[in-house]
């Protein structure tokens, strides 16, 4: 059972007190960087301009190189050890627990405010809104919402409420800070009679306009009675939303917000809750920090992470991230994302078309958001439920583990579609290339060597369209060339084109030889005087070859005196030529055309039709003989 809490000293016991924002207030007015230098002395390093520019031995271990880090920026410290995180009250907290006595949030809070005399008043809340969009309705209701959060937690705090403390206790087995630092409450049904005290004391609001809303019944009562109050926050720190959760795991609707009347929704538009994302003004600092944030579908997901010491997590809160919700999350700018939704079938869905979403999004040419992540651990998804149930009895160990077991999903979607590209033979480049040809061309051209290699081994009549679609990652060789040969940009470019479209065909002029070789040879296994080769001309200096030997790839059959067949291709002229000897009289050490009984030319060889051509003939010229 929970313990009481707010000791004597400063006079925390019995008041009505947000612990949430009595934190938030200490890590405005009080520097991560004097605790630090009292607790842990001067840093083994420090940088002005650096993001972490304070570096300390790990209070959470022994070890030689310091890895513990602060940003005096930001207010917060990373410990790269052990991946613990957290703001000043976290510092504080920590090292007195761990050096000295454990210590609540309650006393770290209360001690920090006495050692440092900072001017914070526990026991009363703001009663001003801090954000200026808000309209006068908007604000009033805020005040609400905060004397209802104020009223609930301490319901729960009194004790007197014994199945509410049990469900979160015993059932989401959450500890008493964090049902503090996240300011869960319970409204009882008799706390309903104390609706119009609070009323009253907002000028502005009456309970017909919080019944238009429904925000209260007709009956006149609060639309959350025997749930628990879970608060929802803008980034300063005001209610904006309350979300109740009922005690019973079956029958009535787990999980009732307030915002289901369009008259609400018309005229109080700011405190509509799917604008914002659950714990987003917690995390920010620490998504900042860690250039990454960790998503999650519901409150007690991120609840959960937070207790297990991952800060950088928010919450949809919906069944998918509302417009609002995204305009939020692009103003931490361009970090890293990792999903980490429910492991059912529909969780998974939901988790697919988020980060197809979220990785499709642009700034100009360049994705925004440059690498999107979603958890693929097979334990978790064996178990099939939600991240707040897996993880409840894990160590933060496990935990970090867990969420290194992540796929990249740009990767994971280019994966999928190459596969389907070499099974189906149905689907053509020009399809893949519709589905992503944007991450081949601007994200991962690692790729393009497989598909190119499939093309060539399965589907060859489809390597036109991938050199001409298929941009490849040419700038450094560009660049060379630019400088190299004092050439133009545009010059450069065509060279590289050409130069792929020439290796690409040398490869297809190789392969077809080879093709050719097999043909020629197997006609000739029987006779030990002949001999059947293949070779490229450049290779050889004393070979005498019809045209320019240095781009021609042969195949012929010979014996110690004569050729009787040789097949010439010019992989740079796009022809291929074909002596054959047919008469056996003809005696003749030296390779001039007229000495064979037959030649045939064939051009543009690079076309299908005309390779079919090419062994068709071959094929004839043997059945002759």
């Amino acid at each position: 059972m929970f313990k009481k809490s707010w000791e004597a000293g400063v006079d925390m016991e019995s008041k009505k007190t947000d612990l949430k924002y009595i934190i938030d207030q200490i890590d405005k007015k009080l520097s991560i960087e004097k605790v630090a230098r009292n607790l842990l002395g001067d840093p083994s390093t420090e940088s002005r301009n650096a993001k972490w520019n304070m570096t300390y031995k790990s209070i959470y271990k022994e070890e030689n190189t310091p890895s513990f880090k602060i940003s005096t920026r930001l207010n917060v410290f990373y410990c790269f050890a052990t991946k613990n995180t957290g703001n000043v009250v976290k510092l504080y907290h920590d090292y007195k627990t761990l050096k000295e006595n454990p210590i609540s949030y309650e006393e770290t809070c209360k001690q920090l405010i006495e050692e440092y005399k900072l001017d914070i008043k526990v026991e009363s809340l703001p009663q001003k809104t801090r954000n200026k969009k808000f309209n006068d309705m908007e604000k009033n209701i805020i005040k609400f919402f905060q004397k209802i959060v104020e009223l609930s937690h301490y319901n729960l705090k009194s004790h007197h409420y014994l199945k509410a403390e049990k469900y979160l206790e015993n059932e989401r087995k959450l500890l008493e800070d964090t049902v503090d630092l996240f300011n869960l409450g319970y409204f009882d049904t008799n706390h309903n009679k104390l609706l119009d005290n609070i009323i009253k004391d907002i000028r502005g609001l009456n309970k017909t306009d919080l019944i238009r809303y429904g925000i209260l019944n007709e009956a006149g009562n609060f639309s959350l009675v025997n749930r628990i109050i879970i608060p929802k926050y803008d980034i300063n720190g005001e209610v904006v939303s309350l979300c109740g959760r009922s005690l019973n795991q079956k029958g009535s609707l787990k999980y009732l917000r307030l915002e289901n009347n369009s008259e609400y929704r018309d005229e109080c538009p700011e405190l509509d809750s799917s604008k914002y994302l659950y714990n987003f003004e917690r995390a920010r600092k620490y998504i900042l920090s860690q250039s990454e944030v960790i998503i999650v579908e519901g409150y007690f997901d991120a609840i959960r992470l937070w207790e297990k010491g991952i800060y950088n997590v928010v919450a949809l809160e919906t069944t998918s991230m509302t417009k609002n919700q995204e305009k939020q999350l692009e103003s931490l700018g361009p970090i890293k994302i990792t999903c980490f939704l429910d492991a059912d079938d529909s969780g998974r869905d939901m988790q697919l078309k988020l980060l197809e979403n979220l990785s499709n999004k642009k700034n100009k040419k360049q994705f925004y958001y440059l690498k999107t992540f979603f958890v693929d651990d097979q334990n978790y998804n064996d178990f099939g439920k939600d991240p707040d149930e897996y993880l409840r009895d894990l160590s933060k160990d496990k935990v970090d583990e867990l969420l290194l077991s992540k796929v990249n999903y740009r990767n994971y979607l280019i994966e999928i579609h190459i596969n389907r590209f070499e099974i189906e033979t149905s689907y053509t480049f020009k399809e893949l290339y519709d589905d992503i040809g944007d991450l081949l061309n601007h994200y991962n051209s690692a790729y393009n060597e497989k598909i190119e290699q499939i093309c060539r081994d399965k589907k060859g009549e489809e390597l036109s369209d991938f050199y001409e679609l298929v941009k490849y990652t040419n700038n450094i060789e560009k660049l060379y060339l630019m400088r190299y040969l004092d050439a133009e940009d545009f010059y450069c470019e065509k060279l590289l084109k050409d130069m792929r479209i020439f290796t690409n065909n040398y490869k297809i002029y190789n392969d077809f030889m080879l093709e050719i070789y097999s043909k020629v040879q197997s006609h000739f296994l029987d006779n030990e005087l002949l001999e059947v080769n293949m070779y490229v001309a450049a290779e050889n200096k004393n070979l005498r070859t019809y045209g320019n030997k240095k781009s021609k790839i042969i195949v012929d059959v010979a014996d110690v005196f004569n050729k009787y067949i040789s097949i010439e291709l010019d992989y740079y002229e796009n022809y291929i030529l074909i002596l054959n000897r047919l008469n056996d009289d003809m005696d003749s050490k030296k390779r001039e055309e007229n000495n064979f009984f037959d030649h045939r030319f064939f051009k543009d060889i690079n076309d299908n039709d005309k390779r079919k051509e090419v062994t068709d003939y071959i094929e004839k010229m043997f059945e002759e003989k």
